[in-house]
């Protein structure tokens, strides 16, 4: 079943890039975090990541594919040591509105995304994500808020049962993330800020003894402004998490991040 969406997928982007008219859009992001936090788990042991990506819009089609990396600055130890520390992402999404400009609009987002833990033997590391995000950015008028909402399923990235980089198996821990998230966007000395909240129900994902339980929620704040010498977007922004669930993140967590992305 897994095998066939992936399949459909790619036909779906092939045809769609045929049909449409328009440019190939390029983003490349160069980003850094004090901390690689990833739905609520501790994925680099404390330490911080450079994390660079290059996005392509397939011109016009609503459809985009994405190549993310991630490399920590050390080992992992104790619980964590047992993560891989290099790793590439690879995605494909298709995003697009319904009922455009209406009070009622819904912005969507299908996004899948192949996670290579390149380092490690692939039959045991490697993981697949299937994720539709949902937000309604006009509901509340110009009141800025913006709710949103994510269901995510994750599964082994090989046939077979493979335990997956985060000991899931297509027997046990692969399944289902709940995102309901909730953002404010105003401007404080002519800068656009967002306030982010977003709470998170695990259904059992990304570990053997993981409960089926609200995990965490967390709580951002970013801004972005313009390089005045290069003409690229920088995009600072600070997170805590608190963790309500010990089977997936024992420990509350604050990190930063830091985007330098530009656009040709």
């Amino acid at each position: 079943m897994k095998k066939w969406i992936v399949i459909m997928m790619c036909v779906a982007v092939t045809g769609a890039v045929w049909a449409a008219e328009g440019k190939l859009g390029t983003d490349v992001d160069i980003a850094w975090a004090s901390k690689y936090i990833w739905r609520g788990l501790d994925l680099g042991d404390n330490k911080a990541a450079f994390q660079p990506s290059i996005n392509f819009g397939l011109w016009g089609s609503g459809f985009s594919a994405n190549i993310w990396g991630s490399w920590l600055g050390g080992d992992t130890n104790g619980a964590e040591s047992a993560l891989p520390t290099e790793e590439l992402d690879y995605s494909i999404t298709y995003a697009n509105s319904l009922m455009k400009d209406d009070m009622a609009q819904v912005d969507y987002a299908l996004t899948w995304t192949y996670f290579n833990y390149y380092t490690h033997n692939p039959s045991f590391a490697d993981m697949q994500d299937l994720a539709l995000s949902l937000s309604m950015p006009k509901v509340f008028g110009e009141s800025g808020f913006v709710p949103k909402y994510t269901v995510a399923y994750s599964w082994s990235g090989r046939p077979g049962p493979t335990p997956g980089a985060m000991g899931q198996s297509l027997s046990g821990p692969a399944g289902f993330v709940h995102i309901v998230g909730l953002d404010y966007n105003f401007k404080a000395a002519d800068l656009p800020m967002t306030l982010s909240a977003s709470a998170v129900y695990n259904d059992g994902a990304y570990g053997d003894n993981v409960d089926h339980d609200w995990s965490h929620i967390v709580w951002g704040l970013n801004t972005s402004f313009k390089c005045p010498v290069t003409g690229a977007k920088i995009t600072p922004g600070i997170y805590y998490q608190t963790s309500m669930d010990d089977s997936v993140n024992k420990n509350d967590e604050f990190w930063t991040t830091l985007s330098y992305k530009f656009s040709f």
